[in-house]
């Protein structure tokens, strides 16, 4: 707080912001921008207008520098402002899903833990693909997003056993509703060691989830089994 607040410290930090863009010409370079850093939710009730705009406006309808427009807020709150990095553009999308129709990636992403923490949590890729990109835009047809969340994951990683719907296959299956799904807000859940928060992603219209022919999820509600397991690839001679 003493730092964020000095005004000395605060000069290094302005000068630290408009330098960042312009020493990194890579893809990191290109997605954090000021206009794409918005204010996710406030601590104080006097500042809840500002929810849902950017940085940027902020410091062009306050006269402040970014920094300062960032901080200030940040200090006011005693550091319990809420900043969201929006590094994905309709347009990004776009590019994204050509790439994918190409065979050379699959739409999908997790930490797999990694940010076990409060930073953020992108467990709801795949509810996103298929409702943005599929049901809104149109950019994968629903039987090529399935595939490559499905079948082509499962080839990729020696897994043949999974990956398909057919007599002999593990029974993983996912019901959902294609008119519904969606992701939720990211919401911060205390079931970690010692009650430590950490940042769960709901999603809306899956309806059933088996795992090994055990339902997990019945109607949107988990079921209390844990029939998942590590799996491992078998190995390569």
């Amino acid at each position: 707080m003493a730092y964020l607040a000095d005004p000395g410290k605060r000069a290094e930090l302005r000068q630290a912001a408009t330098q960042r863009q312009r020493r990194r010409p890579g893809v990191l370079g290109r997605l954090i921008k000021w206009d794409a850093i918005t204010v996710s939710k406030v601590a104080l009730a006097r500042n809840r207008a500002l929810e849902g705009r950017s940085i940027a406006d902020l410091a062009q309808t306050s006269g402040k520098h970014v920094a300062d427009a960032m901080l200030d807020l940040a200090v006011e709150e005693r550091l319990e402002t809420e900043f969201l990095l929006q590094s994905r553009p309709p347009a990004v999308d776009v590019e994204l899903a050509d790439y994918v129709k190409t065979g050379h990636a699959i739409p999908s992403q997790t930490d797999a833990g990694a940010h076990l923490n409060t930073n953020f949590c992108t467990a709801g890729e795949s509810s996103y693909v298929l409702g943005e990109w599929v049901r809104e835009r149109q950019l994968l047809t629903l039987e090529d997003a399935i595939r490559r969340f499905t079948f082509q994951p499962a080839r990729i990683m020696g897994l043949s056993d999974r990956g398909l719907v057919r007599e002999g296959m593990v029974a993983d299956l996912v019901v959902f509703d294609l008119a519904r799904i969606n992701i939720t807000e990211d919401e911060i859940t205390r079931d970690g060691p010692s009650g430590s928060p950490r940042r769960v992603q709901r999603a809306e219209g899956v309806e059933h989830v088996i795992v090994g022919g055990e339902p997990v999820l019945d109607h949107g509600q988990h079921t209390g089994a844990l029939p998942g397991r590590v799996l491992r690839a078998p190995r390569r001679a």
